[in-house]
């Protein structure tokens, strides 16, 4: 790796101590603080994090990571977390730094926290949450194939009556997970079930499905199962 940084990742660096660079200013009032009483934006209203049942969070706390310019090879070594809600990261330049950035959502870089690497894709196959873009969490890797996770969350709202007079609601985050193999630069979306997992890949369909059979996978651990799949699709 070079002795040098490039001009992008010394304006990252520059700009994280001061809350400014090419990933977007935090908006403490429209999205969120640091330490988790703030806002989303939920169907054109403001929500307080703190309202909500569940953790926008993948992980709630900040934990080092790595991000790295995928066009030039250089690093970046700072604290993150990822929101599942809205799709981002918070990046912190210390542990304890008040002040908080969002990466750019741009394939130009990926980003390894905890051993996992996160990348970012603007062709899913599906659209979720409305868009066709977002970041996925590299289950599996190899020349030949890839496994993909992409998370999100929907606000899910019940409304309660007290006692026939005073009316609350209540607002649930419900998490749900989409999957995708990579062969060939090609992605395409693999379901979670023993009569659709096959499906997804190009070829050697018949043997995958007899390999669903045989193995008795029943897609209730999906990752595990997910990646017990790909792995016999690249030995074939």
């Amino acid at each position: 790796m070079k002795n040098y940084l490039s001009i992008s990742l010394l304006l990252l660096i520059t700009q994280l101590m001061t809350a400014q660079m090419f990933v977007k200013p935090l908006n403490i009032r429209n999205q969120t603080d640091y330490y988790g009483i703030g806002y989303i934006n939920f169907d054109n209203r403001e929500i307080k994090i703190e309202d909500l049942t569940g953790s926008i969070y993948y992980n709630e706390k900040v934990v080092p990571a790595t991000i790295i310019d995928l066009n030039t090879g250089e690093t970046i070594n700072v604290y993150v977390r990822y929101r599942i809600f809205d799709d981002k990261f918070e990046v912190n330049p210390h542990y304890d730094s008040d002040k908080i950035v969002y990466l750019d959502r741009s394939d130009q870089y990926s980003l390894i926290m905890n051993g996992k690497e996160f990348i970012f894709s603007y062709i899913l196959p599906t659209k979720i949450n409305g868009v066709n873009n977002g970041y996925l969490l590299t289950l599996l890797k190899s020349d030949k194939v890839k496994l993909y996770k992409r998370m999100s969350q929907k606000i899910n709202q019940k409304v309660k009556d007290e006692y026939g007079q005073a009316r609350t609601v209540e607002m649930h985050l419900v998490n749900n997970s989409h999957y995708f193999v990579e062969i060939n630069n090609n992605l395409v979306e693999i379901i979670p079930h023993k009569k659709e997992a096959y499906k997804a890949f190009p070829d050697h369909q018949k043997e995958l499905e007899t390999y669903i059979k045989k193995e008795k996978l029943k897609f209730k651990d999906e990752e595990e199962d997910l990646k017990a799949l790909v792995n016999y699709y690249i030995s074939l």
